[in-house]
């Protein structure tokens, strides 16, 4: 059969005859050949939660959570990601949802260095198995992305495999948005969740100090997660490189947004609150409150 060339490492098979079992397998002939089918919940782990399944046999995917933001405007005098919520830090229910989800098979996190011992005893406490690094930060958001791209790439992670950067301010991710953003990511190589603005924003000021109106609906309201395949993360920051981009915005969507890459955007709940300031505490309490 055509199943059994393939296993046999015959190459010479007749693409049409591959269709049906690519159809049935939920992927594309392209990734048929290349042994990079669709897994499901059935890849075997290890007690960590770690992939067993032989490499090759499926795209992996890893988690970037960034955590190296200085915001203190929760009045809190501590950056936002460790902020307790309900007994519990910003973002260790950020790596929980990471932990938990089928999908993922390794989780690194971006973290400020003076916070490093913080995060690792956390991981501990939370059963976080997965944590396979944490990294000091950089300079901007969008190099701390870089960083974590390139330790997923030295960690073996390549072309086809996903990474998924997670900010760690907002700790009401689901496993539903991280399915959605890995299977956006597969589709078109790169997606962003995003939402139309709910507030009533209505004007906008003009370079000579007058107003001009501004169609909310028109507006994309960027959150977290995004996820990008590696080669598309290497194509953005190649092309960053060649064009000498300094990289000072805060995420990467901008970034490629500025080298004139497309854009493409998954729908993401107003609920997915992020923690700025303290009556966002208020809110993201009240709402995990409602998942206890």
């Amino acid at each position: 059969s055509a199943i059994a060339k393939i296993e046999a490492g015959e190459s010479e098979v007749p693409l049409s005859k591959l269709v049906p079992f690519a159809q049935a397998l939920d992927t594309t002939v392209e990734r048929l050949l290349e042994g990079l089918e669709y897994e499901g919940d059935h890849a075997l782990r290890n007690q960590a939660g770690r992939r067993l399944t032989p490499y090759g046999q499926g795209p992996r995917v890893a988690a970037v959570i960034l955590a190296g933001g200085h915001s203190t405007r929760n009045r809190q005098n501590i950056p936002n990601q460790f902020v307790n919520i309900l007994g519990k830090p910003v973002i260790g229910y950020c790596m929980e949802a990471y932990q938990r989800h089928p999908l993922i098979d390794d989780i690194f996190v971006v973290c400020l260095r003076e916070y490093h011992d913080v995060l690792a005893a956390y991981a501990q406490r939370f059963g976080i198995g997965k944590l396979a690094g944490i990294l000091p930060e950089a300079a901007t958001g969008v190099q701390s992305v870089r960083a974590g791209f390139e330790q997923a790439v030295h960690a073996g992670y390549r072309h086809s495999d996903i990474i998924v950067f997670q900010e760690s301010t907002r700790p009401l991710v689901t496993e539903e948005m991280i399915t959605r953003i890995v299977g956006a990511a597969r589709e078109w190589g790169s997606a962003i969740t995003g939402s139309s603005m709910a507030d009533n924003v209505q004007f906008y000021r003009t370079s000579d100090g007058g107003f001009k109106s501004l169609d909310r609906e028109r507006v994309v309201d960027l959150q977290s997660p995004d996820a990008h395949s590696i080669s598309h993360l290497r194509e953005v920051f190649e092309l960053a490189d060649a064009q000498s981009h300094p990289c000072l915005e805060s995420n990467l969507g901008m970034l490629m947004h500025e080298l004139g890459l497309p854009l493409h955007f998954c729908h993401g709940p107003r609920n997915n609150v992020k923690i700025v300031r303290q009556e966002d505490v208020d809110v993201a309490a009240a709402l995990l409150k409602r998942r206890l």
